[in-house]
């Protein structure tokens, strides 16, 4: 992983759609298949620990970092996109609404985004020290809240993939500085 890259790296991009892929999984640690490896042991295969795992209503996020001791210091904070049918209702109510910041956004995107911040924003403020580069990702619905998330605490890069439009010019604005891909 290319922990001082705020610009676009194949490496990084490639890492966060695996982690972006691995958050489909169900559960923080059933993978779903009973034969399979936890979420944990894949993530621990490649010496990443899921330092948190956030469920809340149909939005789900994981704070992963490197395990400790391995030498290499960044977070990544991912969020699954459309899983389910509660998830299509969120993308289809694409009302503006006013957003934190400032500007516009889908409404359904800030509901589920808002189901989640107060605790990803906690575990952020505990796990990821202000010199600890950080990275978001999401796919799909996922991106999103992604976006969300970036245009309140500013990551070193923003990778979305399959994101829908989450709001208006104004919206826009507020992710001034973010170096989203």
């Amino acid at each position: 992983f290319e922990t001082d890259s705020s610009s676009y790296s194949k490496t990084n991009a490639w890492w966060l759609a695996e982690l972006c892929r691995l958050i489909y999984r169900q559960g923080s640690d059933e993978l779903g298949d009973a034969t399979g490896p936890t979420r944990k042991e894949v993530l621990a295969a490649v010496k990443l620990d899921e330092v948190d795992f956030f469920n809340e209503g149909d939005t789900e996020a994981a704070l992963i970092k490197p395990i400790d001791g391995s030498g290499i210091q960044f977070a990544a904070l991912v969020l699954r996109g459309t899983n389910s049918p509660t998830d299509w209702l969120t993308n289809f109510n694409a009302i503006p609404d006013a957003w934190k910041g400032s500007g516009r956004v889908h409404k359904g995107f800030a509901n589920a985004f808002d189901l989640v911040w107060d605790k990803v924003k906690a575990s952020l403020d505990k796990n990821v020290p202000p010199d600890c580069p950080l990275f978001m990702a999401g796919h799909s619905l996922g991106g999103a809240v992604a976006t969300l998330a970036a245009s309140l605490r500013k990551p070193r890069a923003l990778y979305t993939f399959g994101s829908p439009r989450v709001g208006d010019t104004a919206f826009g604005a507020t992710l001034a500085g973010v170096n989203a891909f």
